[in-house]
């Protein structure tokens, strides 16, 4: 991959010092692009098609790390971290069945076009890496704002503008990767020695891949790694062909399943009868289906006149449960026997906040884990969690810091990132008060295929 590496790295203090502070911490590096040998296998075969730099490969380690289900304080998802507002520009429009800002595929295509429309509009990857941070407008203004003083023939290299910090790191960082992969070609080597073809199989029709992966004998967590544009379990009713993203080792597994499991039992379809007071709508939040799907599948029903006893059809999992949140390599959190759940500490996590977010205390993760006091833990560890914790802390789940701003309130911040008010005060019990003030920050603990549905 570095040997195609052909873009100049400049020469600035900011980038050495990231290439050395990245170059200390190998365990870091070794983590994440564990991560990205699932994902780079689709990334760079869409770089090359598009000519676009293959340095701009590693712009998802700034970016997530390379998790998809990786979630920003402005709702920003995916590899690339597509905002709600970039990601209908682009045609990435989550519905209740995918998020597409989560798909590999989609959202590089996305962002290979964003990138090399910035490119087009500042000649300069470094400036066409900082607008896709900051947002092109921002890099315009700063532009117009230095060769206003530096003069109009100057030239506005990204290191003089007055930029947000944010961006002056993301950049940096960047380049501070590209050159240190470039330099170390055998620092890259070992850290992508798993990459795995990633294969195609067409799935018409909507299937619960927990039963397509139990006849085909393939994990189901293979399937939803390669695919975490899922939303709930299964492929979204009504779309025709779906290509599920599979390796070779699974191909033929699927596409052997899929030839024998009968129609009838790709999908639990369930019968329900219309009550008093029950509208489509209601309907459908209870048994977790868009209501487009559900006025697709009962096509006959009149969604202005629901009568009393009318017999709705309704697809649902298998499964218990009709959603399905899975972290990126494991499931984050898995019951056991024994009265406590497992879970896999991820960057950023301390005990503190593991015993807030399982309503927990960090003298009882000490004792159930042995961890001496003083004593911290490791990101990649399995620890154990009293089986306390609640549904809505399991799953799928990132960290958020959120800043409040003007005109936010507890019910607004829940409603925006698809929790509840109840779990912002538990998480934030120094805001137990509904009167929150801008610029206060708040831990929130959120699900990026929950708050899909509120960007439709």
């Amino acid at each position: 991959m570095a040997n195609e590496f052909a873009l100049e790295v400049p020469q600035q203090p900011v980038i050495e010092r990231w290439r050395q502070s990245l170059a200390g911490d190998l365990h870091d590096l070794s983590t994440t692009f564990a991560r990205a040998s699932t994902y780079l296998p689709i990334i760079l075969p869409i770089i090359r098609e598009e000519g676009l730099p293959a340095e701009l490969a590693l712009l998802p380690f700034v970016e997530s790390r390379f998790d998809p289900f990786a979630i920003s304080p402005f709702r920003a998802t995916g590899l690339w971290q597509f905002i709600p507002a970039t990601a209908r520009r682009f045609d990435l429009v989550p519905t209740a069945w995918i998020d597409p800002r989560r798909d590999p595929e989609a959202s590089t295509r996305a962002a290979m076009r964003y990138l090399a429309s910035l490119y087009r509009r500042f000649n300069d990857w470094s400036l066409a890496v900082a607008a896709y941070n900051a947002g092109e407008g921002n890099i315009a203004r700063a532009i117009r704002h230095y060769t206003v003083k530096a003069g109009n023939e100057a030239s506005s290299p990204v290191w003089f503008l007055d930029l947000p910090s944010q961006t002056d790191v993301y950049v940096a960082q960047w380049w501070g990767l590209v050159s240190l992969f470039h330099d170390h070609q055998e620092l890259l080597d070992p850290l992508l020695s798993d990459w795995t073809p990633v294969l195609h199989v067409p799935i018409e029709g909507p299937v619960d891949l927990t039963v397509l992966a139990k006849v085909a004998d393939v994990p189901l967590e293979e399937l939803y790694r390669l695919n975490p544009e899922f939303n709930r379990w299964g492929t979204p009713p009504k779309t025709g062909i779906w290509h599920l993203r599979v390796t070779p080792e699974y191909a033929n597994a699927i596409r052997s399943a899929w030839a024998r499991l009968p129609s009838s039992e790709r999908v639990a379809w369930i019968r329900h009868r219309v009550l008093l007071g029950e509208t489509l709508d209601s309907i459908a939040r209870r048994y977790r289906v868009d209501l487009e799907t559900l006025l697709s599948i009962n096509h006959a029903v009149d969604p202005r006149r629901l009568r009393i006893g009318t017999v709705l059809v309704i697809p649902q999992s298998a499964r218990r449960g009709n959603t399905f949140n899975v972290a990126l390599q494991e499931r984050q959190l898995l019951t056991s026997s024994a009265g406590y759940l497992t879970y896999k500490v991820q960057t950023g996590d301390s005990l503190w906040d593991l015993a807030r977010r399982f309503d927990s205390s960090v003298s009882r993760l000490r004792a159930l884990n042995g961890i001496y006091q003083g004593g911290g833990i490791q990101v990649g560890q399995t620890i154990k969690i009293p089986q306390k914790a609640t549904p809505a802390t399991m799953g799928t789940t990132r960290k958020v810091v959120y800043t409040v701003r003007h005109g936010d309130s507890l019910a607004s911040i829940a409603t925006k990132f698809g929790i509840q008010v109840s779990d912002v005060v538990a998480w934030n019990p120094q805001y137990r008060s509904p009167l929150i003030r801008p610029g206060q920050k708040m831990i929130l603990y959120v699900r990026p295929t929950d708050i899909a549905d509120r960007l439709m």
